[in-house]
């Protein structure tokens, strides 16, 4: 196993206008996917992850337009980024039951309805930072009149996204993209 070093990386928030700065979502994506830190030089998935900034234009007949902007500098409360995670099977070999894990930052939500995918059969998700995952709705225990009830949880409070792709052929890829709004 080889490994990387990481950059000492300035994560400037500035909080009265609760701006962040793009490197910040793309550092936290890496981190949750595992791969800052460590690679090996014969793995058989070579996977890559990246940020953009959506934008909704309405045009001159009054409907909408998205534009995918790549170079995000920062974005503020409102803006919507999306999440484009790729995985390619590098090896000559078959690959089956990989999870794809998808960030959903603090000071975002993921935003309902936006998962696209390649090659995946089913969608989880985590309210726990990715320590348990189970298929939507989620739901939570609460307390109500003394006892421990279970409720729907909205999207606003999911941590993270996985995909499961079942199997995946030499020089096959599998794709997530999802969107995420700032808070």
């Amino acid at each position: 196993m080889k490994q990387y070093s990481i950059l000492k990386l300035k994560i400037n928030i500035l909080l009265r206008k609760k701006m962040f700065k793009a490197f910040y979502f793309v550092f936290l994506s890496f981190l949750s996917l595992g791969m800052v830190c460590f690679a090996q030089d014969t793995s058989p998935l070579q996977g890559s992850i990246s940020v953009a900034k959506i934008v909704r234009v309405k045009d001159q007949e009054g409907k909408y337009r998205f534009y995918r902007y790549k170079n995000v500098e920062e974005a503020k409360p409102g803006d919507i980024l999306e999440y484009d995670i790729v995985y390619v099977n590098v090896s000559q070999k078959i690959l089956g039951e990989i999870k794809i894990l998808g960030p959903i930052p603090q000071n975002t939500f993921f935003y309902a309805g936006t998962l696209k995918s390649k090659n995946t059969t089913e969608m989880l998700a985590s309210l726990d930072g990715g320590k348990e995952f189970s298929k939507p709705p989620l739901k939570k225990k609460v307390e109500k009149d003394g006892k421990a009830i279970l409720v729907e949880v909205s999207e606003k409070e999911w941590t993270h996204i996985q995909c499961l792709v079942p199997r995946l052929m030499p020089g096959e890829d599998a794709r997530v993209r999802y969107w995420v709004i700032v808070k």
